[in-house]
C-alpha cells in the first residue's frame, strides 16, 4: 500500500502571510509617495529667473578658477594661479590655519589688549587676536566693537597692562583674615607687592593730639589723616573744637555761680561737666572706609611695584572685557584698577594712550586670513613697519575703510581687500612685491594706487571691478614686473594708463578688457615687454569701446615671429590707429615680425574685425631686415573691419627717407599715397597685392587714409597693365579734386572690362579724355557735389566719351550740373548719333532731391509743333513697388540700407539683458530636435527665443566653440576658444549643433514693412508676426522719411521738360526699351477714341498707366484703388520746368491731392486730371490759370479771353473749392470763356448749377462737356453758343434726388445741337430714354425749340420763356443751388420789384444764418428789374462751433443707440465725434464716420439727419464738410418691402407699401432743401440736387414722373423737440428731442395720436413711420437725481413672476485670448427679459483697465491682466442697453480665466472700473468647468472689468498643481503607482498547488 506524503499547509500559509504582509507595506508606501508634496508647476511670472543654470553669466576671474561659479569647471586651467602666489618660506599654511579652523587646540591664540572710550567710560579689551608661527606673529582677528575711524595698529601685542581687578582691589582694604597675605596681589603675570596692611594697621587722633598738635604732626598718624582720612580727621576736629568751647563756657559759668553767695554745693551737680569726646581710632581700612579716591591713593602710596614700575602713577578705574572671547560677548559690568598717567621706569613697561603696559609681545609680522573680514567701522588702517604678509582675504568687505597704507607688507594675499567699497586711496612703500589674486576686486570707489616701486606681480585680477579708478601709473615701478590676467578688468572708468616707462615685462588675459562700460582713449605699451608669444594676452581690451590708439613695445616681434592674440581688440570699435613704433623710420626693425591671427579662410586678417571707424590706419616698419614685407604690413593688407564690408580697406603708415607712405588694399589692389608737404596726399602707384592668388574686381580710391585727405592722382599711376584690365569697378571717393586728363583711357585695352565708375563729391576737373573709350563703362555715378555747389564741376565732352552701347550717368537733376547738362545736350550721344544710342540719366536714392528719376532727351512730337527737335523727358520715377521689391534693380539699391538698418537692430541688442536671451536660445537649441521648433519656440516669459538678438556675431564664433570644445577637457582649446568667450564675448553662447540662421536671414529687414507699421513715427515699435515670432520695427528715420515722401509727393527738377513718356516711347522706342523697358507706361490696353476716355481704358502715359499700387483686398486698395490704373500713391507733383502735359497725364491718380504745373507750362493736352477725385489744390501760371478748381488756358490777344481746360472732380465737394455752383459770381473768370474742352465738366457729379450766360463769346459746346454731371439740375448757356457737339449733356441730372430732369437754358436762335448731344439711349440702359432727364428752356421757334418738340417723344420736357423780349424771369435760389419759390416772370411794360412775401426765409444752413440776396447783372430786390436774373441767398456765421469744432453724432433708426466709430469720445451713453469746423471727417486724424449697424429685419438704405439732409454711405458722410453741429440717423429699408419703406421695430409692423425714404421736399446731398416745390404747367419744376424718390405710381398717366410733392401731406408737431413738419404718410419722420435744462434729464418719448409706434421711447433721436393723420409727440423730462428707467421685463419676457433671469442669457466672447468660450454663463438679475452679455475688446477699455491700476498699484511692472468692455444686449444681440434701461439690473458672470493668466491659479482678482481710474474689487470665486478653471464675479454696472494678478505678491498655495494636458507628471507618481501595482499582484497571487507524491 502506498505511503502519502504528508502536506505542506504551515509553509503555505506561512508564504501567503508574509505575502500579504509585504503587500500591505508596498500599499501603505504607495500611498505616502502620492502623498509627497509636489512643487507648484506653474508658469514663470514675467521677469522671474529660469529654473535652469545661467550659463552664460559673466563671472569673475576668481570665480571661475575657484570653482564657485555654475560652469563646469572640468577644462578650466588652473595653472596660472597657482603659480602667482609664491609660498614664503612655506608659511602659508600655518598663516592662514586660525581662519580655517579657529577652534584648533593646537593653536596658542593670545589677545592684545587695548583700552578704549566706548563712550561712556574707558574699556579694557582684546584690540586683536594673534597666534606665533616660528618667528612670526599673525594677527588673525580683529575686534571692531567700537566705531573707531582711524587704526593704528600696535607694532607688538599688548599681553599685560599694569591692573588690579576690582575685586582684588577691595580685597586689600576690607581683608578679614590676620595673616597679612592682603599685601601680596597677584593680576597675571603681575605679583604686586603693598608695604602696609591697612587691615593690621591701627591709627588714632585723640584731644591730646588735638591739644598738642606739634607733637601729633611729628606721628606718622597724623601723616595718614592727612593724606587718606582728612575727612573724618576734620570731622574729629571739629568736634574737640566744640567740646573745647563748650568747655570753656562751663568753667566760666562756674566761676559765676560759685561767687554768688546765695548759691551752695557743687556746680557739677547742677550743671554737667561737658564730656570729652572719644578720640578717632582704628584700623587704616576702618578710617578710610569707602572713600574710592582715598582708597585709590593709599593703594598707589603703599604699592611697592607699582613704585619700581614707574613714578606718578595713579589707578583709574575701566570696564573690564578681556575675558570675552566674543567682542561685546558679555554683559556683565565688571571693572579693574589700571595704572594711568604715570611715567614708566621699568624696561619694557610703556603707556598706550596713558595707561601702564607691563608686557609687550614679538613685533606682528604678518596679518593672517579673514583677520579684519566684513569690518565695518574702520576707516584708515596704519599697519605697523615690520608686518611683511598680508593673508588671503584678510580685509574683504571692509566697507568703510577708505585709506590704506602699506609700507614693508611683502606679499598681499588673495582677495586681501576684495570688496572694500568705500577704499578710495591707496599707498604701498617700496616693501610691497607681490599683490595677491583679485586683492583689491570690487573696490569700487577706488581712485588713487601709488604702486611699490619693487612690485614684480601684481596677480590676476588685482583690481578687477574698480568702476571709479581713472588714473593708473606704473612708471614709478622699477623692479620688472608681471601683470596678471584680468588685473584691471572692467575698470570702466579707466581715463588714463601710465606705463609706457615701467619694466613691466607681461600682461596677462584681458589686463584691461570691460564689460560696463569705457572711457580708456588712449594706451601705450610699455617698451620692456618681451618678445615673446606670451608676453601679452588675449582679449587685453576687450570691449573698449572708447579707445583711440594703441602703441605696441618696439621690442616686441622685433626678432621672433609672433601673432598677436586674435582678440586682444575684440569690441574696440572706436579705434583710430594701432601703432608699431619706429621712431618715425628711424628704427626700422621694431616689431617687425609682429603678424596678426588670419580668418577662417586664413587670408583675411581678424584682430580689427570689431572696428567700425572707416578712417582707422595701422602705423609700423615697411620691411623686415632680409628686405621682405614687414608683417604688421602684410598683414594689415588683408586686414578685416566692420567700416568695411570687404578685407583690405586699413590703411598702414610707414616711414621712408623721411616721408610719410600710406598703403590701402583695395581688392587684391595695393594702393600707395605719398603725404605732401601741405598735409594732403597724392596716389602715386597702384599694384596688384603680392601674392595675390586672383584679381580684383572692385578699385577703390580712397578719400583719407589715418588724417591725411588724398586730394589727387599722380600721372602715371596705373602702369600695370595686368591691374587695370582686371577693374571692373571704380570708386573715386570723396577729397579727390582732380582726375588728370587720360587716366582712365582705354589705350591697348588697359580698361578693358571697366564697368562701374563712381566719382566723389570734391572733384573739380576731370581732364580730356579721362574716360575715353571705356566701352564697357554702362555707368558713372557723381556723389552729390560739396556744399551742393553744382557749378564747380567742369569737364570737356571727350572726358566721357566711352564709345560704347549705352551709358547711364547717375547723380543730381540740376541744370546747373555739369554731368546732367553733357548727358541731356541734345549733340551728345554714348558713340555717335548714326548709332542713335544717347546718354540716360537717372538720380540716386540718396540724392537731396528729386530721387530715382530717370530722365533723357529725346525727340518730341510736341517739341517739332514748337520748334524745337526734342525735350529732355522724364522716363521714370520713384514707386512704391520698387521700394517693397528688394530684389529689383531699384530696390537693391536699397538694400543696403536694410543692411545697415539690421546692423543697428543687432547693436540695440548687445547687453546683458539679451544675452539672456541668447543663453536661453542656445540650450534650447542644444535640446532641439529640429532648427524651426527653436525659430518658433517662447521662453519662460511667453517671450520668443529668437529674435533680432541672435545675430551674426554668435553664428560666426560658433565653429570656433564648436573647435574651441569648451567643454571638453583640452584645456588649451578651452582656454583659447571657451574660457574668456564666457567672460567677455557676450554675443556667443554655449550651445550644440548646427549653427543657426542670422535673425534677418530668417526675417530680412523690409524697407515698407517696416514703413507700413511705424506709419512714419519715430518711436520703436515692436510687433509679432503671424507665428508669434517678434518683429521689432525700428524707428522712421530722416532717409526712410525722404524716400516715402519721394514715391508719394513727387517733385520733377528744373531741367526736365515732358512727361510724355508715350511720344517718347513712339520717337526712341531704342532708347527708352534700352533704358527703360517699362511698356505699361506707354501702351495701351484700351483705345482712345473720338477724344472721349471709356471707363475700362488704360491710358498710355507716366502716371496714367497700368499701375498696381495696393495688395487686392487691402483697405487701401479699396479706398484709393477703385480702378487698376494710374498711380494712386502719389500726393502731390510740382513741376518746375515741364512744358507741356499730355493728354490724360495723370488719369485716375486717385489720391493725388495737390498739383503745381510751374511756369515753364506751354501746353496741356486733354483732360490731365481725369478722375482725380482728390485733387482740390491746382496751382497754375499766367498761360494756364486755375481758379476755384477750374484749369484755364489764357487765350492769345489783347482782351481778356479763356478756355476752359477742365473742371477738377472735387469741385463742389471738397475745401477749398466746395462751391456746388458755378457763376459768374463763383468763378469770374467764366465770364470771359470763350471756348470749353471736350469732357471739360465730366463726371463733376458735386455741381448742381453751371451759369454760363455771362460768357459771351463762347460759341461752343464742345463734346462731352457736361457729360455724367450726376447732379447737375441747372446749365445756362450764353446767347452766344451756337454748336452743341455729342454727348455734351449726356448723363446730366442722372442722381438728382429732387426734380431728375436738368433744366438747358439755350437762349440762341440758331443752335446747331447734336442728336446724341444728350447721349444715346444705350449709353444708359437703366434709363427708358437718355433724355427723358432733360428739360430746354428756350425761344419759341427756335433750333432749341424744334429740337425738345421732336425728343418730347423721348421724355424730353419743353419750357419757353414767356416773352424772350418782353418777360424778364427772376429765380431765388439756396446757396447750394436749390430753387426756393417758383420762377417769377416781370414783364417789360410794367417792370416791378420782386416779390419776397411768401417766400420760405431760407434758413436751412448749418452753422450759419440768413442774411439776404444777391442779384446777377446788378439787380437789387428794392429796385425795379431790367432783366432777367437769379437771386442767390447770402449767408452769415452763426457762431454755433465751440473751440472752432462741431459735434457730430450718429444713432441708429431702429434701437436709437448711438453709433460708436473710429475717432469718436463717449459721454455718458452718446458717442460724440468733435470735427474741426471747415473739415471733413477725412480731414481729421483717425477719424471715420461710422458703419450703419446691421439688422436681420431690415436693410441700411442711407444716412439721414433730422432736417432731410442725406448720404448714400459713410464715404459721403466722411467727404462732407462739417459746418453746424449734427445728428445723424442710419435709415433702413424693411426686408421685403416692395419700393423701400422705412422700418420701424418697436412693435409696430414694417413699412411695405412703397413710400419711399424721404419724400417730403427730398434732401441733399451736402446741402439742406428747402423741400417746397411748385407745379407749373403739369411740369415738376426744382433746381435741386438731392437725390430723387425711388418710387413711381403705377397709375400715372403722364409721360412725365409725378412728383412727390402732390401727396397729401399731414402735420407733425414735435413739443419740446424739432422735426415739426408736413409729411406723407409712409415717410419716415426723425424727431430729436431739445437739449434738457440744467437739473433735467431727457426720460422718453409719448403721444396720443393714432398710428405712431415710434422706435426708440428712450432715445433723444429716433424715427417713426408717418401715418395718414397728424400727429403731436412730446418729448418728457425728469430730475437728473430721481431718473425714471423704461421698465425692462415688461416686453418679451414673462409678464410676471420672479425678478430673476430665466437662464437664456448668453455670453458673446468676442475678445481674444480666452479658450474654451462656450464655456462661458451669466444670470442677469432684476429682470425676467433674455439678454446677450458682450465681452469684447477695446481701446478705451484697454486704456482705463491699465490706468485704474496704475492707480492702485503704482505701476504696472508685476500686474498682468486682462481688459474687457462688458455690456448687455437685448436678446437679438442688436440694441445695447444704456442708461436708465440697466438701472438696478446686475449680472452673475462665470468665464473661463484668461489664457495668460491660467497659470496663476486662485491669484487671479477681477475689477471693475469706476470714477474714471478706480478700481473697485469684486468679490471673485473660482470654479472649474469641464475641467477648465474659470472665475466668477458680478458686474453691477457696465463699464471696463479685468482679470488680473499681483505677479509680486503671490499666494503658493492657490496654485493649480493639478497636471493638465502637456504638463510634466512627477516621478513620484510613477513609484506610487508601481508599487501599488506590485502590492495587488502579491494580495491576489495563488498558492502553488502542491504535488502529491504516492509510493
Amino acid at each position: 500500500m502506498a505511503k502519502k506524503t504528508p502536506a505542506r499547509k504551515p509553509r503555505r500559509r506561512l508564504k501567503r502571510s508574509v505575502r500579504r504582509s509585504l503587500s500591505a507595506v508596498l500599499m501603505i508606501t504607495a500611498i505616502a509617495v502620492a502623498a509627497i508634496p509636489v512643487p507648484e508647476n506653474v508658469a514663470a511670472p514675467e521677469g522671474s529667473a529660469r529654473a535652469v543654470a545661467d550659463t552664460h553669466k559673466v563671472y569673475s576671474y576668481t570665480e571661475l578658477k575657484t570653482g564657485k561659479s555654475d560652469v563646469d569647471q572640468s577644462s578650466i586651467n588652473d595653472a596660472e594661479i597657482d603659480g602667482l602666489f609664491v609660498d614664503e618660506a612655506n608659511q602659508k599654511d600655518m598663516l592662514e590655519k586660525y581662519a580655517n579652523n579657529p577652534n584648533d587646540t593646537n593653536l596658542a591664540v593670545e589677545k592684545s589688549l587695548k583700552i578704549f572710550d566706548n563712550g561712556s567710560e574707558d574699556e579694557l579689551t582684546w584690540e586683536y587676536k594673534y597666534y606665533e608661527s616660528g618667528s612670526n606673529v599673525v594677527l588673525c582677528d580683529y575686534n571692531d566693537r567700537y566705531p573707531r575711524g582711524n587704526v593704528d595698529l600696535a607694532p607688538a601685542p599688548n599681553i599685560e597692562y599694569f591692573k588690579v581687578s576690582a575685586a582684588d582691589f577691595n580685597n586689600y582694604f576690607d581683608y578679614t583674615g590676620t595673616d597679612g597675605k592682603n599685601t601680596i596681589i597677584t593680576s597675571g603675570t603681575l605679583r604686586i607687592q603693598m608695604d602696609v596692611d591697612p587691615v593690621m594697621t591701627e591709627v588714632s587722633y585723640s584731644y591730646s593730639d588735638y591739644k598738642n598738635p606739634a607733637s601729633f604732626e611729628m606721628s606718622g598718624d597724623a601723616e595718614f589723616f592727612k593724606n587718606y582720612a582728612q575727612t573724618p580727621f576734620n570731622l574729629q576736629t571739629e568736634a574737640y573744637k566744640r567740646y573745647e568751647t563748650e568747655l570753656t563756657k562751663w568753667e566760666n559759668d562756674k566761676k559765676v555761680w560759685e561767687s554768688n553767695p546765695n548759691n551752695s554745693g557743687n556746680y557739677e551737680d547742677v550743671v554737667a561737666k561737658p564730656t570729652e569726646p572719644a578720640e578717632l581710632k582704628g584700623t587704616m581700612s576702618s578710617i578710610i572706609g569707602n572713600d574710592a579716591a582715598s582708597r585709590l591713593k593709599f593703594f598707589c602710596d603703599h604699592c611697592k611695584t607699582l613704585a619700581t614700575y614707574g613714578t606718578g602713577y595713579t589707578l583709574k578705574a575701566v570696564r573690564d572685557t578681556t575675558g570675552d572671547d566674543v567682542p561685546g560677548g558679555s554683559s556683565d559690568a565688571v571693572y579693574a584698577y589700571v595704572a594711568y598717567g604715570g611715567t614708566p621706569t621699568q624696561p619694557g613697561c610703556i603707556n598706550v594712550n596713558g595707561y601702564m603696559v607691563t608686557r609687550q609681545g614679538k613685533y606682528v609680522s604678518a596679518i593672517g586670513k579673514h583677520a579684519f573680514k566684513d569690518v565695518g567701522n574702520v576707516e584708515n588702517i596704519t599697519l605697523p613697519t615690520l608686518v611683511h604678509y598680508i593673508g588671503d582675504e584678510a580685509f574683504i568687505h571692509c566697507n568703510s575703510v577708505t585709506t590704506l597704507h602699506i609700507e614693508n607688507v611683502s606679499l598681499i594675499g588673495n582677495r586681501a581687500f576684495q570688496s572694500c567699497n568705500n577704499l578710495a586711496t591707496i599707498t604701498m612703500g617700496s616693501g610691497v612685491r607681490s599683490i595677491g589674486v583679485e586683492s583689491f576686486e570690487g573696490c569700487t570707489n577706488l581712485t588713487s594706487i601709488t604702486f611699490s616701486p619693487n612690485t614684480a606681480l601684481i596677480g590676476a585680477g588685482a583690481f578687477a571691478n574698480c568702476a571709479n579708478l581713472s588714473v593708473l601709473n606704473l612708471n614709478n615701478i622699477v623692479e620688472p614686473c608681471e601683470v596678471g590676467a584680468a588685473a584691471f578688468y572692467d575698470c570702466a572708468s579707466l581715463t588714463e594708463v601710465n606705463m609706457a616707462d615701467s619694466p613691466v615685462t607681461k600682461i596677462g588675459d584681458s589686463a584691461f578688457a570691460t564689460i560696463s562700460g569705457d572711457r580708456l582713449a588712449r594706451f601705450v605699451f610699455p617698451s620692456n615687454i618681451a618678445d615673446d608669444a606670451k608676453s601679452l594676452g588675449n582679449r587685453m581690451f576687450s570691449n573698449r569701446a572708447a579707445l583711440k590708439s594703441v602703441v605696441f613695445p618696439k621690442n616686441y616681434g622685433r626678432n621672433k615671429q609672433i601673432t598677436i592674440p586674435e582678440s586682444m581688440f575684440h569690441g574696440c570699435s572706436q579705434l583710430d590707429y594701432v601703432e608699431f613704433p619706429t621712431g618715425k623710420g628711424t628704427d626700422p626693425t621694431a616689431c617687425a615680425n609682429l603678424k596678426y591671427t588670419t580668418g577662417k579662410d586664413d587670408t583675411t586678417n581678424e584682430l580689427f574685425a570689431d572696428v567700425v571707424n572707416k578712417d582707422f590706419y595701422v602705423s609700423g616698419p615697411k620691411a623686415k631686415t632680409n628686405g621682405d614685407p614687414a608683417a604688421p604690413r602684410e598683414s594689415t593688407w588683408m586686414a578685416i573691419t566692420k567700416a568695411h564690408s570687404e578685407p583690405g580697406y586699413v590703411p598702414y603708415l610707414y616711414y621712408e627717407n623721411g616721408e610719410e607712405f600710406y598703403e590701402i588694399c583695395s581688392d587684391n589692389y595695393l594702393e600707395c599715397i605719398k603725404k605732401n608737404p601741405d598735409g594732403t596726399g597724392t596716389l602715386i602707384s597702384c599694384t596688384l597685392r603680392p601674392g595675390a592668388t586672383g584679381t580684383g574686381g572692385t578699385l577703390i580710391i580712397p578719400d583719407q587714409v589715418g588724417d591725411t585727405k588724398v586730394v589727387a592722382i599722380a600721372t602715371g599711376c596705373f602702369t600695370d597693365k595686368q591691374l587695370t584690365k582686371s577693374v571692373k569697378k571704380l570708386v573715386i571717393n570723396d577729397n579727390i579734386k582732380t582726375i588728370a586728363a587720360s587716366t582712365f583711357e582705354n589705350v591697348e585695352g588697359k580698361w578693358d572690362n571697366l564697368r562701374e565708375a563712381t566719382v566723389g563729391s570734391a572733384v573739380e576737373t576731370i581732364g580730356e579724355r579721362a574716360f575715353y573709350d571705356c566701352t564697357r563703362l554702362t555707368d558713372i555715378t557723381f556723389r552729390t557735389p560739396d556744399n551742393n555747389d553744382y557749378a564747380k564741376l567742369q569737364f570737356p565732352d571727350s572726358a566721357l566719351k566711352t564709345n560704347g552701347t549705352k551709358l547711364t550717368i547717375h547723380g543730381d537733376i540740376n541744370e546747373g550740373y555739369r554731368p546732367f547738362t553733357y548727358a541731356m545736350n541734345p549733340n551728345n550721344y554714348v558713340k555717335d548719333a548714326n548709332e542713335g544710342i544717347r546718354i540716360c540719366y537717372q538720380s540716386r536714392w540718396d540724392s537731396p532731391e528729386s530721387k530715382h528719376m530717370t530722365v533723357m532727351y529725346g525727340e518730341s512730337e510736341h517739341a517739332t509743333e514748337n520748334g524745337r527737335t526734342g525735350y529732355v523727358t522724364l522716363l521714370d520715377y520713384p514707386k512704391y513697388s520698387e521700394l517693397e521689391d528688394h530684389d529689383s534693380p531699384t530696390g537693391a539699391e536699397l538694400r543696403q540700407h536694410c543692411l545697415d538698418r539690421e546692423e543697428q537692430f543687432y547693436d540695440r541688442y548687445r547687453n546683458q539683458e539679451y544675452d539672456d536671451k541668447r543663453v536661453a536660445f542656445a540650450l534650447a537649441w542644444e535640446n532641439a530636435g529640429n532648427a524651426q521648433d527653436v525659430y518658433d519656440a517662447k521662453d519662460a516669459s511667453g517671450d520668443p527665443m529668437y529674435g533680432p538678438w541672435i545675430n551674426p556675431e554668435f553664428c560666426a564664433d560658433w565653429d570656433k566653440w564648436k573647435t574651441g570644445n569648451p567643454n571638453g577637457s583640452d584645456t588649451a582649446k578651452a582656454e583659447e576658444g571657451g574660457m574668456f568667450d564666457w567672460l567677455f564675448e557676450p554675443l556667443t553662447v554655449q550651445a550644440m549643433g548646427s549653427e543657426p540662421d542670422p535673425y534677418f536671414v530668417q526675417e530680412p529687414f523690409n524697407f515698407m514693412a517696416n514703413y507700413k507699421e511705424c506709419g512714419g513715427n519715430e518711436e520703436n515699435i515692436p510687433k509679432f508676426n503671424a507665428t508669434g515670432a517678434l518683429i521689432d520695427y525700428m524707428g522712421w528715420n530722416d532717409f526712410e522719411k525722404e524716400i516715402i515722401s519721394s514715391v508719394e509727393d513727387i517733385v520733377i527738377p528744373a531741367g526736365v521738360e515732358s512727361i510724355d513718356t508715350r511720344d517718347f516711347y513712339e520717337r526712341n522706342r531704342r532708347n527708352y526699351n534700352e533704358y527703360v523697358g517699362k511698356p505699361e507706361y506707354v501702351r495701351s490696353t484700351g483705345s482712345i477714341s473720338g477724344g472721349s476716355v471709356t471707363d475700362d481704358t488704360i491710358v498710355p502715359g507716366l502716371f496714367s498707366g497700368l499701375i498696381e499700387d495696393y495688395e487686392a483686398g487691402s483697405a487701401d486698395k479699396d479706398e484709393y484703388e477703385k480702378e487698376t490704373k494710374g498711380n494712386d500713391r502719389i500726393k502731390s507733383v510740382v513741376m518746375t520746368s515741364v512744358k507741356y502735359l499730355p493728354d490724360y497725364a495723370f488719369d485716375n491718380c486717385e489720391r493725388l491731392g495737390t498739383v503745381t504745373l510751374g511756369e515753364a507750362m506751354e501746353d496741356v493736352g486733354a483732360l490731365p486730371f481725369r478722375d482725380c477725385g482728390r485733387l482740390a489744390g491746382l496751382t497754375g501760371n499766367e498761360k494756364y490759370p486755375a481758379e476755384n478748381g477750374i484749369l484755364y488756358e489764357r487765350q492769345a490777344g489783347e482782351n481778356e479771353s479763356y478756355k476752359i481746360v477742365e473742371c477738377l472732380l472735387a469741385r463742389g465737394n471738397t475745401n477749398p473749392i466746395a462751391d456746388r455752383t458755378v457763376t459768374k459770381l463763383s468763378d469770374p473768370k467764366t465770364e470771359f470763356v470763350c471756348a470749353v474742352d471736350k469732357s471739360a465738366f465730366e463726371d463733376c457729379n458735386s455741381l448742381s448749377v453751371i451759369d454760363l450766360s455771362a460768357a459771351s463769346t463762347l460759341k461752343e459746346i464742345s463734346e462731352g462737356c457736361f457729360k455724367d454731371c450726376k447732379n447737375l439740375t441747372s446749365v445756362v448757356l450764353p446767347a452766344s453758343v451756337n454748336d452743341i457737339q455729342d454727348n455734351a449733356f449726356a448723363g446730366v441730372s442722372y442722381e438728382s434726388s429732387q426734380d431728375p430732369r436738368c433744366t438747358v437754358e439755350i437762349p440762341g436762335v440758331e443752335v446747331s445741337i447734336s442728336d446724341e448731344a444728350f447721349g444715346a439711349d444705350e449709353d444708359y440702359p437703366m434709363l427708358k430714354h437718355a433724355k427723358d432727364r432733360i428739360r430746354i428752356k428756350t425761344t419759341a421757334d427756335t433750333a432749341a425749340y424744334r429740337y425738345a418738340k421732336y425728343y418730347e417723344k423721348e421724355g424730353m420736357e419743353l419750357e419757353l420763356y414767356p416773352d424772350s423780349e418782353n418777360v424778364y424771369s427772376v429765380v431765388f435760389m439756396d446757396y447750394d443751388g436749390t430753387q426756393i419759390g417758383n420762377t417769377q416772370y416781370i414783364t417789360n411794360d410794367f417792370a416791378e420789384e420782386p416779390d419776397t412775401t411768401e417766400l420760405e426765409k431760407p434758413d436751412h444752413r448749418p452753422g450759419f444764418r440768413f442774411s439776404g440776396w444777391i442779384g446777377t447783372h446788378d439787380q437789387q430786390l428794392n429796385k425795379k428789374i431790367t432783366q432777367s436774373c437769379i437771386f442767390l441767398a447770402q449767408y452769415e456765421s452763426d457762431g454755433s462751433s465751440v473751440n472752432g469744432q462741431y459735434t457730430v453724432e450718429f444713432y441708429d433708426s431702429i434701437s436709437g443707440k448711438s453709433i460708436r466709430g473710429m475717432g469718436s469720445k463717449q459721454v455718458g451713453d452718446i458717442y460724440i465725434f468733435y470735427v474741426d469746423a471747415g473739415k471733413s471727417f477725412n480731414d481729421m486724424t483717425d477719424m471715420s464716420a461710422p458703419e450703419a449697424p446691421a439688422h436681420e429685419e431690415a436693410t441700411f438704405s442711407e444716412w439721414r439727419d433730422s432736417k432731410g439732409n442725406t448720404w448714400a454711405n459713410s464715404d459721403a458722410i466722411n467727404a462732407t464738410v462739417i459746418s453746424s453741429n449734427m445728428r445723424i440717423m442710419a435709415m433702413y429699408k424693411a426686408n421685403g418691402s416692395t419700393s423701400g419703406g422705412s422700418t420701424n421695430t418697436s412693435g409696430g409692423s414694417s413699412n411695405t407699401s412703397g413710400g419711399s425714404t424721404n419724400t417730403s421736399g427730398g434732401s441733399s446731398n451736402n446741402g439742406n432743401g428747402s423741400g417746397n416745390s411748385s407745379n407749373t404747367s403739369n411740369k415738376t419744376t426744382s433746381s435741386s440736387n438731392n437725390t430723387t424718390s425711388s418710387s413711381t405710381s403705377s397709375s400715372s398717366t403722364s409721360s412725365s414722373s409725378t412728383s412727390s410733392s402732390t401727396a397729401k401731406k399731414y402735420k407733425v408737431t414735435v413739443v419740446n423737440g424739432s422735426g415739426s413738419r408736413e409729411y406723407s404718410s409712409g415717410e419716415t419722420v426723425i424727431i430729436e428731442a431739445n437739449d434738457p435744462a440744467a437739473g433735467m434729464t431727457f426720460q422718453r418719448w409719448s403721444t396720443d395720436s393714432n398710428g405712431v409706434n415710434i422706435t426708440s421711447v428712450s432715445s433723444r433721436i429716433t424715427t417713426f413711420t408717418m401715418p395718414a393723420n397728424d400727429v403731436t409727440v412730446t418729448a418728457n423730462y425728469v430730475a437728473a437725481t430721481t431718473p425714471t428707467p423704461t421698465p425692462i421685463g415688461t416686453g418679451g419676457g414673462s409678464g410676471g413672476g420672479s425678478s430673476t433671469n430665466d437662464g437664456s442669457t448668453s455670453v458673446d466672447i468676442t475678445k481674444p485670448g480666452i479658450s474654451n468660450k462656450d464655456l462661458a454663463t451669466a444670470n442677469v438679475n432684476g429682470s425676467t427679459d433674455n439678454f446677450i452679455v458682450k465681452i469684447t475688446e477695446t481701446d478705451e477699455a484697454t486704456r482705463a483697465v491699465a490706468d485704474a491700476l496704475t492707480n492702485k498699484y503704482g505701476s504696472l511692472d508685476n500686474i498682468l491682466y486682462y481688459a474687457m468692455d462688458i455690456s448687455l444686449w437685448d436678446s437679438t444681440g442688436t440694441y445695447q442697453l444704456t442708461g436708465d434701461q440697466i438701472s438696478g439690473l446686475s449680472v452673475d458672470i462665470t468665464i473661463p480665466i484668461p489664457d495668460a493668466l491660467v497659470a496663476y491659479g486662485g491669484n487671479n482678482m477681477a475689477g471693475a472700473v469706476i470714477n474714471g481710474n478706480q478700481l473697485e474689487s469684486l468679490n471673485e470665486n473660482f470654479t472649474t468647468i469641464n475641467g477648465v478653471p474659470c472665475i466668477r464675479f458680478t458686474a453691477t454696472h457696465f463699464s471696463p472689468y479685468t482679470v488680473y494678478v499681483d505677479t509680486g505678491n503671490l499666494t503658493e498655495g492657490m496654485l493649480d498643481a493639478t497636471p493638465k494636458t502637456g504638463d510634466p507628471i512627477h516621478p513620484k507618481w510613477f513609484l506610487s503607482v508601481g508599487l501599488a501595482c506590485l502590492s495587488i499582484i502579491l494580495f491576489i497571487k495563488k498558492d502553488k498547488a502542491s504535488k502529491v507524491k504516492t509510493a
